[in-house]
């Protein structure tokens, strides 16, 4: 008998790099990263169920942010990977677009964070909130357009708390599109807001340093053109300097 064909990815998740122990896709927005109670079906049990049981996210994007999201495929490479996390190896780069016109070029928030559960809209949410004796959090931010609506940034997180870069946006004043957690003032797309996770700099479980940039959804790239705000220009920039 043949061997049966390769299983193949769903339309709507985007494969952008593999090897022996990785694989790095795309994640739409509104869709979890990993399973949670309750809930539709994750990108980890959806690869699981087309491709390979014994894929396991090694990181993790917000339900409401889409972008890059990495995988291991092996025991070797879980164990490789999380360490390179831990030890901050990864360089993480997400394109954002906040309300308002941020007046400075490049800056850099140093402001711990604290979980805490907030009602919002008869549900309940966690949160972030700025807390000097919360965990400590780190992020950097570059301004690359801005006009009365809105600006677009690139986001450089040098800590991985959950909502970091949400809850230092909202923080400077500048809330992201669609975060209306966070203060935002209008909706976005779908209740999800205009975070991309769009580059990935990491050391891979074998062989030298891996960059993988991608493009952002339509949604994001419609609203960046309708507030006039150059997002590939961004995008050109990460896949030179990464």
């Amino acid at each position: 008998m043949p061997p049966p064909p390769p299983k193949a990815l769903p339309q709507h998740i985007l494969h952008l790099f593999e090897d022996p122990h990785t694989l790095a896709v795309f994640k739409p927005a509104g869709m979890l990263s990993v399973p949670a109670k309750n809930q539709e079906p994750s990108l980890e049990e959806i690869l699981k169920a087309h491709l390979d049981n014994n894929i396991q996210a090694v990181h993790r994007i917000d339900k409401v942010t889409e972008g890059i999201l990495l995988f291991a495929k092996t025991q070797y490479g879980n164990s490789a990977l999380l360490n390179a996390f831990q030890r901050r190896l990864v360089d993480k780069r997400y394109l954002v677009v906040a309300e308002g016109c941020v007046p400075f070029k490049k800056t850099t928030v140093e402001e711990s964070l604290q979980k805490t559960q907030l009602v919002y809209k008869g549900q309940k949410h966690f949160v972030q909130n700025i807390d000097a004796d919360g965990q400590k959090a780190s992020t950097h931010f570059r301004v690359w357009a801005s006009n009365e609506k809105a600006s677009l940034l690139e986001a450089r997180p040098f800590t991985g708390r959950m909502h970091q870069i949400r809850a230092h946006l909202s923080h400077l004043g500048f809330p992201i599109a669609g975060d209306l957690l966070y203060g935002a003032k209008h909706p976005y797309s779908k209740g999800n807001i205009a975070l991309c996770a769009a580059a990935l700099n990491f050391p891979p479980p074998k062989g030298k340093r891996v960059s993988v940039v991608a493009t952002p959804s339509k949604a994001f790239t419609r609203v960046c053109e309708k507030l006039e705000l150059p997002w590939d220009d961004v995008i050109t920039h990460l896949k030179n300097e990464l």
